[in-house]
């Protein structure tokens, strides 16, 4: 056997090493390919038709696209707040209200917000497993923008060599250059360093994205050809068929007039034709259904579907399992057979990987923000001080608060810890998607209207204080 899969290797047909597309080449059991570096294993055709696969499932299968929503929504939220943390403090806040306001609208089509931007990140990361951000320019205003670019628009050119899968590597295998088809035809070749490049890398020697659920699609695949035939069933014996029989008497056609096919024959033929198919339509519009018109002697035999057995729900619920694997746990979409224990280790391994995803995003928005923090100082928008200048681009992400299953008991916790000094209150607000500043503002305002109304009516601010935040 072994000496079989040596000469399999050699000269048998070669496999991708992906099952979703060798099972559509040959519908068995595929050959293990040699072991080789990730680019040789991973082809640019097998890559392509993952990525076609990967989109339409996600388009038309419910519990793909509700995974991958879900985690896109709890990792990004309302949006992940920036706080430069270097030493200088006016820096900070000039810094952070520069960028807030710039990352209203980063995309260079004017047309998404920031927050649009990490959900199609998001998405992106998962469905097709990597998603290209190019540094540029409004050629208008000169404004720094960001440009997204798909997985399928990153490619060999038709007329340079040197590039593998869209990218030209040194000899360290350090991207050096990308290759970009462009909308309206066409390509362009971008250096490295506009480029921020997040990929879903299995390996150490991957230099390309696959979706997160390659492995899924097979399942996937078996589970919606089950429930289409379900479907089909269902349909099949929704409809009830009627059978209008014709029954021989005197007045119907002999036996050798229709074999001589005489003129009466024919005629009467024709007459028996069309009563049968009056009295079928009559039928149908009256009790419904769908009536069929037999002649005499005829009878209709119909054949039973035992598609799906009584092990329909148990496998159907086995394959919705299996195609959530590796992704966020299939719970999570469907907490309804849960019990308390179950919803707790599902919630704790959902934050897990919102967690995890929110770090791959905090790393692409620090990239962003040296992005734009350069421009800022090279335009003059800010000035960045002496000494900072080594650490100008220090900076920290809040992201939404983590997913939880008391939410009461965890507020009335980080109540605690705020009153008692052990959490900033800058992370309490930002927990929440507000601004720091903007809310201490908000107070300073309503503190001095209350001392304004308290001197115009001679009352103490100590007294009426109390009231402002009474609950009674």
């Amino acid at each position: 056997m072994g000496l079989y899969n040596f000469f399999q290797g050699l000269f048998g047909k070669g496999t991708t090493g992906y099952e979703v597309e060798d099972r559509v080449e040959t519908n068995q059991m595929p050959h293990v390919p040699r072991p080789q570096v990730a680019s040789k294993e991973l082809s640019n055709l097998t890559r392509s038709n993952i990525l076609g696969q990967s989109r339409y499932y996600y388009r038309n299968d419910g519990t793909l696209k509700e995974l991958v929503n879900n985690l896109a929504l709890y990792s990004v939220g309302g949006g992940i707040n920036v706080q430069p943390m270097t030493k200088n403090h006016e820096f900070n806040k000039q810094a952070a209200k520069l960028f807030s306001h710039w990352w209203k609208h980063p995309e260079i089509t004017g047309r998404f917000t920031g927050r649009q931007v990490l959900n199609f990140i998001s998405r992106a990361y998962d469905v097709d497993g990597e998603i290209f951000i190019i540094k540029t320019f409004d050629p208008k205003t000169g404004e720094p923008m960001l440009q997204l670019v798909e997985a399928q628009q990153v490619k060999n050119p038709e007329d340079q060599d040197g590039f593998e899968s869209g990218i030209k590597f040194d000899e360290h295998g350090r991207p050096e250059a990308y290759c970009v088809e462009l909308l309206n035809g066409g390509f362009k070749i971008i250096p490295a360093d506009s480029v921020i490049h997040l990929f879903n890398a299995e390996r150490a020697s991957s230099i390309r994205g696959i979706s997160t659920f390659a492995q899924l699609l097979p399942l996937t695949n078996q589970r919606t050809e089950l429930l289409d035939l379900t479907i089909q069933k269902a349909r099949q014996e929704a409809k009830f068929v009627n059978a209008l029989e014709q029954h021989s008497d005197d007045n119907s056609i002999s036996a050798e007039d229709f074999l001589n096919n005489t003129s009466d024959a024919d005629e009467m033929r024709k007459e028996e034709e069309q009563m049968l198919f009056e009295s079928a339509h009559r039928v149908s519009n009256t009790i419904g259904g769908t009536t069929v018109s037999l002649p005499s002697g005829m009878t209709i035999k119909q054949l039973s579907n035992n598609t799906p057995g009584n092990t329909y729900l148990g496998f159907a619920e086995q394959l919705l399992k299996l195609s959530s694997c590796g992704m966020m746990p299939y719970g999570f979409a469907d907490p309804s057979n849960l019990t308390g224990v179950s919803v707790r280790m599902v919630i704790a391994k959902a934050a897990r990987v919102i967690s995890e995803r929110q770090d791959i995003i905090c790393e692409v928005m620090t990239k962003i923000y040296q992005y734009y923090i350069s421009c800022a100082v090279v335009s003059g928008l800010i000035d960045v001080p002496e000494e900072i200048q080594n650490n100008m681009f220090a900076v920290s992400w809040q992201c939404p608060k983590a997913v939880t299953v008391d939410y009461g008991k965890d507020e009335k916790t980080d109540l605690m810890l705020l009153q008692n000094g052990a959490k900033p209150i800058e992370d309490y607000f930002a927990e929440r998607g507000l601004d720091f500043t903007a809310e201490m503002e908000k107070r300073i305002e309503t503190i001095t209207a209350v001392k304004k109304l308290c001197e115009e009516h001679d009352i103490e601010p100590s007294a009426i204080i109390p009231a402002l935040f009474s609950t009674k």
